[in-house]
């Protein structure tokens, strides 16, 4: 199955453009018979891009969004909550930093759209990045200029 993930810095600069990118490029994913994405919760950019998704899952029932988070955030309220808003969740069944995090998300994707400043990316996601492109993983980014 076609998997893309999600992965981005806490904080956006222009949240009205990147939400319009958004909506575009998952159509776009969508329409190439992506039916797998992976989000976290851990950013603005993880929060807008499972925002953006609730728009698309009542458009188009075929696609599975996938909530991974580690074992820190599971307790039975969480996932009782999170329940509503995906198809299904992804705990790891120990402690991940948030690198490792990605980097399991990565492993699973083809695609990485990510949202990084490369001039001031935060350690973690520079990293993803880095190693979403050793892995010969398409990588793009909706920062801009």
């Amino acid at each position: 199955m076609k998997t893309c993930c999600f992965i981005g810095d806490v904080l956006i600069k222009k949240i009205s453009h990147c939400y319009e990118l958004l909506l575009a490029l998952i159509d776009e994913m969508i329409a190439k018979k992506y039916r797998r994405f992976l989000l976290a919760n851990d950013s603005e950019f993880g929060a807008m891009a499972i925002e953006v998704f609730e728009i698309f899952k009542d458009k188009y029932n075929q696609i599975e969004r996938v909530l991974v988070q580690s074992e820190k955030f599971y307790d039975l309220y969480y996932v009782k909550y999170f329940e509503r808003y995906f198809d299904s969740l992804l705990f790891k069944k120990r402690k991940l930093t948030t690198f490792e995090q990605y980097k399991k998300m990565i492993d699973k994707s083809s695609i990485c759209v990510v949202y990084f400043d490369e001039n001031v990316p935060s350690i973690d996601i520079k990293k993803a990045v880095q190693y979403a492109k050793e892995h010969g993983k398409k990588v793009l980014n909706l920062h801009f200029k």
